[in-house]
């Protein structure tokens, strides 16, 4: 991780291994080990920036543990912890308890996670989508969406609101919203896409009743008003 060889590591103690692995700012904070002697609690899940061996800034998760024989440090590279892999098992939690139609995917397109919601939209079995590209999915879907591709490209990703429609398996039509928000790690590097699909063909049919009515209403009052010319031109005649 901080890119040193096993050999110019082991026989430091603390302090050496500090000016070996660079902290980024707190110079004046206490060792862990030391934090650990005085009795302190605030060692566990802290999130520190170091430079590694080619002074390239890197942070990351760091705790600490008394053991009998001194102190046990574990550290993991924040940047990796926060890949959209890693974090689909607490995403596929979060989005479980979502009672709206979501999916995750990550930057190379791919669904991660998803909830039984979207399955039931998609009219497609779960275990069938996990794992799929988008781009497998929206064709199958017949996604109509003439920008999906650019839509779901990474260089793309952004909070944005779109309505489109597709088509699903057993052949039903459903005109679907899409409210996309997009997943950055602790760099503000995009590593993924949050899309909550909405349902929302219901509603487009109510729209089209209602300008069908108007146009009625308008067609009736066109009528009445030649009928009313009409009269007045016979009228005028006679």
């Amino acid at each position: 991780m901080f890119k040193y060889s096993k050999e110019s590591v082991l026989g430091l103690n603390d302090k050496e291994i500090l000016n070996l692995i660079r902290k980024v700012g707190n110079e004046s904070e206490n060792t862990l080990p030391i934090r650990i002697a005085n009795g302190e609690d605030d060692t566990k899940n802290i999130i520190r920036t170091y430079l590694d061996s080619n002074d390239q800034e890197i942070k990351v998760l760091v705790t600490a543990h008394k053991i009998k024989s001194g102190t046990l440090i574990l550290a993991s590279d924040v940047k990796q912890e926060q890949e959209i892999k890693n974090l689909n098992l607490q995403a596929q939690t979060i989005i479980n308890a979502v009672a709206l139609s979501t999916m995750v995917i990550d930057y190379i397109g791919e669904i991660v996670a998803c909830n039984n919601y979207f399955a039931d939209l998609v009219e497609i079995d779960y275990k069938d989508i996990i794992g799929t590209k988008i781009q497998e999915l929206n064709d199958i879907t017949n996604f109509s969406a003439m920008e999906a591709n650019d839509m779901f490209n990474i260089n793309n990703f952004r909070d944005d609101v779109n309505d489109c429609v597709i088509t699903t398996p057993r052949g039903n039509k459903k005109h679907i919203q899409l409210t996309t928000s997009v997943i950055t790690n602790i760099y503000d590097e995009k590593i993924g896409l949050l899309t909550v699909v909405k349902d929302i063909s219901k509603m487009k049919e109510e729209q089209l009743k209602l300008i069908n009515q108007e146009k009625l209403a308008l067609l009736g009052q066109m009528g009445a008003s030649i009928v009313h010319e009409t009269r007045n031109f016979l009228t005028t005649i006679k």
